[in-house]
Protein backbone atom coordinates (compact mmCIF):
# COMPACT_ATOMS: atom_id res chain seq x y z
CA UNK A 1 0.00 0.00 0.00
CA UNK A 2 2.69 2.67 0.72
CA UNK A 3 4.19 2.15 -3.42
CA UNK A 4 0.56 3.09 -4.14
CA UNK A 5 0.48 5.97 -1.45
CA UNK A 6 4.00 7.44 -3.09
CA UNK A 7 2.53 6.82 -6.48
CA UNK A 8 -0.16 9.21 -6.10
CA UNK A 9 1.71 12.41 -6.81
CA UNK A 10 1.74 11.37 -10.18
CA UNK A 11 -0.78 12.18 -12.66
CA UNK A 12 -1.60 11.62 -16.26
CA UNK A 13 -4.93 11.42 -18.48
CA UNK A 14 -4.20 7.45 -19.33
CA UNK A 15 -3.97 6.81 -15.51
CA UNK A 16 -6.96 5.73 -13.06
CA UNK A 17 -7.79 9.39 -12.14
CA UNK A 18 -7.12 9.47 -8.35
CA UNK A 19 -9.65 11.02 -5.57
CA UNK A 20 -8.35 10.80 -2.23
CA UNK A 21 -7.83 8.55 0.88
CA UNK A 22 -9.72 6.00 2.87
CA UNK A 23 -9.30 5.87 6.07
CA UNK A 24 -9.62 4.74 8.93
CA UNK A 25 -8.59 6.48 12.81
CA UNK A 26 -6.30 8.52 10.62
CA UNK A 27 -4.47 5.48 9.37
CA UNK A 28 -4.89 4.93 5.47
CA UNK A 29 -7.26 1.93 4.45
CA UNK A 30 -7.99 2.31 1.09
CA UNK A 31 -7.99 4.49 -2.26
CA UNK A 32 -10.63 6.31 -4.15
CA UNK A 33 -10.26 6.34 -8.13
CA UNK A 34 -12.24 6.58 -10.25
CA UNK A 35 -15.10 4.40 -11.20
CA UNK A 36 -14.50 2.87 -14.77
CA UNK A 37 -18.12 1.62 -15.62
CA UNK A 38 -17.16 -0.70 -18.78
CA UNK A 39 -14.76 -2.87 -16.51
CA UNK A 40 -11.40 -3.80 -17.11
CA UNK A 41 -10.00 -3.97 -20.95
CA UNK A 42 -9.83 -7.89 -20.57
CA UNK A 43 -13.67 -8.19 -19.73
CA UNK A 44 -14.04 -5.56 -21.96
CA UNK A 45 -12.86 -7.41 -25.17
CA UNK A 46 -14.67 -10.42 -24.48
CA UNK A 47 -17.65 -8.77 -24.17
CA UNK A 48 -17.80 -6.48 -27.45
CA UNK A 49 -16.09 -6.42 -30.90
CA UNK A 50 -13.76 -4.11 -31.31
CA UNK A 51 -11.89 -2.85 -34.09
CA UNK A 52 -8.53 -1.89 -35.66
CA UNK A 53 -8.89 2.05 -34.73
CA UNK A 54 -9.82 1.12 -31.07
CA UNK A 55 -6.98 -1.33 -30.89
CA UNK A 56 -4.63 1.36 -32.03
CA UNK A 57 -5.93 3.73 -29.57
CA UNK A 58 -5.12 1.49 -26.60
CA UNK A 59 -2.28 0.48 -27.60
CA UNK A 60 -1.21 5.15 -27.50
CA UNK A 61 -2.79 5.27 -24.44
CA UNK A 62 -0.54 2.55 -23.59
CA UNK A 63 2.88 3.80 -24.98
CA UNK A 64 2.16 7.84 -23.53
CA UNK A 65 1.67 6.03 -19.86
CA UNK A 66 4.77 3.55 -20.29
CA UNK A 67 6.86 6.37 -21.52
CA UNK A 68 5.81 8.78 -18.65
CA UNK A 69 6.46 6.39 -15.78
CA UNK A 70 10.06 5.21 -17.45
CA UNK A 71 11.05 8.99 -17.92
CA UNK A 72 10.03 9.26 -14.35
CA UNK A 73 12.23 5.91 -13.46
CA UNK A 74 9.54 3.97 -12.44
CA UNK A 75 8.47 0.09 -13.31
CA UNK A 76 4.93 -0.64 -13.35
CA UNK A 77 5.22 -4.31 -13.32
CA UNK A 78 2.16 -5.82 -13.43
CA UNK A 79 1.08 -4.52 -16.95
CA UNK A 80 -2.27 -6.80 -18.42
CA UNK A 81 -5.17 -6.50 -19.89
CA UNK A 82 -7.14 -6.80 -16.69
CA UNK A 83 -5.26 -3.87 -14.92
CA UNK A 84 -6.46 -1.55 -17.92
CA UNK A 85 -10.12 0.03 -17.17
CA UNK A 86 -12.09 0.90 -19.62
CA UNK A 87 -14.63 4.56 -18.46
CA UNK A 88 -17.74 5.43 -20.31
CA UNK A 89 -16.36 6.99 -22.93
CA UNK A 90 -14.78 3.86 -23.78
CA UNK A 91 -11.08 4.81 -23.49
CA UNK A 92 -8.42 2.63 -21.53
CA UNK A 93 -6.19 4.03 -18.26
CA UNK A 94 -3.72 1.86 -16.52
CA UNK A 95 -4.62 1.03 -13.24
CA UNK A 96 -3.36 -0.92 -10.06
CA UNK A 97 -0.31 0.87 -8.90
CA UNK A 98 0.73 -1.29 -6.01
CA UNK A 99 3.52 -3.03 -7.82
CA UNK A 100 5.32 0.20 -9.04
CA UNK A 101 8.81 0.79 -8.04
CA UNK A 102 11.15 3.07 -9.24
CA UNK A 103 14.26 1.92 -10.95
CA UNK A 104 16.69 3.95 -8.65
CA UNK A 105 15.41 1.50 -5.77
CA UNK A 106 18.31 -1.49 -4.90
CA UNK A 107 17.94 -5.23 -6.63
CA UNK A 108 17.35 -6.59 -3.03
CA UNK A 109 14.23 -4.43 -2.63
CA UNK A 110 12.18 -5.81 -6.14
CA UNK A 111 9.90 -8.79 -5.03
CA UNK A 112 9.78 -10.90 -7.94
CA UNK A 113 6.59 -12.78 -7.04
CA UNK A 114 4.09 -10.19 -8.55
CA UNK A 115 1.68 -9.58 -11.37
CA UNK A 116 0.13 -12.41 -13.85
CA UNK A 117 2.32 -15.37 -15.37
CA UNK A 118 0.85 -14.75 -18.33
CA UNK A 119 2.01 -11.34 -19.10
CA UNK A 120 5.20 -11.15 -16.83
CA UNK A 121 8.56 -11.09 -18.13
CA UNK A 122 10.99 -13.99 -18.54
CA UNK A 123 13.43 -12.23 -15.73
CA UNK A 124 10.34 -11.48 -13.50
CA UNK A 125 9.74 -15.33 -13.61
CA UNK A 126 13.23 -16.36 -13.07
CA UNK A 127 13.36 -13.81 -9.86
CA UNK A 128 16.32 -12.18 -12.12
CA UNK A 129 17.08 -8.45 -11.62
CA UNK A 130 14.03 -6.43 -13.68
CA UNK A 131 13.98 -3.09 -15.71
CA UNK A 132 11.91 -0.92 -18.27
CA UNK A 133 12.08 -3.92 -20.60
CA UNK A 134 10.02 -5.94 -18.03
CA UNK A 135 6.78 -3.79 -19.15
CA UNK A 136 8.06 -3.56 -22.64
CA UNK A 137 7.41 -7.23 -22.62
CA UNK A 138 4.53 -7.29 -21.12
CA UNK A 139 2.95 -4.63 -23.24
CA UNK A 140 3.90 -6.53 -26.52
CA UNK A 141 1.43 -9.16 -25.02
CA UNK A 142 -1.13 -6.78 -24.33
CA UNK A 143 -0.97 -5.79 -28.50
CA UNK A 144 -1.30 -9.73 -29.26
CA UNK A 145 -4.13 -9.72 -27.34
CA UNK A 146 -5.73 -7.03 -28.49
CA UNK A 147 -5.59 -8.32 -32.27
CA UNK A 148 -5.37 -11.92 -31.46
CA UNK A 149 -8.35 -11.57 -28.68
CA UNK A 150 -6.36 -14.63 -26.80
CA UNK A 151 -3.13 -14.39 -25.02
CA UNK A 152 0.30 -15.60 -26.05
CA UNK A 153 0.19 -18.72 -23.43
CA UNK A 154 -2.81 -19.72 -24.84
CA UNK A 155 -2.27 -19.89 -28.68
CA UNK A 156 1.74 -21.46 -27.77
CA UNK A 157 -0.47 -24.39 -26.06
CA UNK A 158 -2.37 -24.61 -28.66
CA UNK A 159 0.11 -24.89 -31.16
CA UNK A 160 2.34 -27.68 -28.98
CA UNK A 161 -0.72 -29.75 -29.07
CA UNK A 162 -0.98 -30.05 -32.90
CA UNK A 163 2.60 -30.52 -33.00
Amino acid sequence: MSHEKNFCQYSLPCFTKFYGFLKHNEKIVGFIYEFMCNGSLDSYIKKNQINEMYSLMVILRLCEGIKYLHENKLIHRDLKPMNILVDHNYYPYISDFETIRSIELTESSFTNDIGSPLYSSPEQDFGENISFPADIYSFSLIIYYLYDKTDMHSFLSQMFRIL
